[in-house]
């Protein structure tokens, strides 16, 4: 008999199964919340979570949304930038369906810019890919960006103009507690989440 691979993704949303040990964290928020509060999901990671008595929130960190590029880009090397640096390099955005969208649409109003972009999409793997691959910019976290960080693949670059906009990122399990397969993984992500925040 064939085993199915541990983690796997479902369309647009991420999940991570564990089978054998049922434990399954979810990373779509709408779908987490609700995964979690219903038992259905050990675990689920996301931006902003609004208070729930069946959920615990496990860990939390903040973020910025800041400028994300390849290490080669020519603003790449600055420790800040304005948004209207930005304009003159292709724009990767989060489309409005996405919780990001509308702080970069009311950054893009104060500084009096007109946000056009070449993709607008509610896939962060697109928006890193098309920072990678074409030159572009994109607006993310720290936490978006994590793995392609470490690899030196994307950087970040603080802007200015959203250096007062925060989010949140929480992990968050049942009132009830979890399984200890849900409880080591709780802790790896806890890890991961700290990294990224520093």
């Amino acid at each position: 008999m064939r085993r199915r691979s541990p983690w796997r993704e479902s369309g647009s949303h991420p999940l991570a199964t564990a089978y054998g040990s049922c434990t399954k964290l979810i990373a779509d928020a709408a779908k987490a919340r609700f995964g979690v509060a219903t038992g259905e999901a050990d675990l689920g990671i996301g931006f902003d979570f609004t208070k729930d008595s069946n959920l615990k929130v496990l860990a939390r960190a903040v973020g910025k949304l800041g400028a994300v590029m390849a290490p080669s880009h020519p603003l790449a090397k600055r420790a800040t930038i304005r948004l209207s640096d930005c304009m003159d390099y292709p724009l990767v955005v989060a489309d409005s369906s996405t919780a990001i969208r509308p702080y970069l649409d009311a950054a893009f109003t104060r500084a009096s810019l007109d946000l056009q972009s070449i993709i607008e999409t509610n896939a962060i793997e697109i928006m890193r890919h098309a920072a990678i691959l074409e030159n572009g910019i994109t607006f993310l976290t720290p936490f978006d960006i994590e793995f392609e960080r470490r690899a030196g693949r994307l950087v970040y670059v603080n802007v200015r103009e959203l250096s007062h906009d925060t989010q949140a990122l929480m992990l968050i399990g049942h009132e009830r507690g979890s399984s200890a397969i849900a409880s080591v993984l709780a802790e790896m992500l806890k890890e991961m989440m700290r990294k990224a925040a520093s």
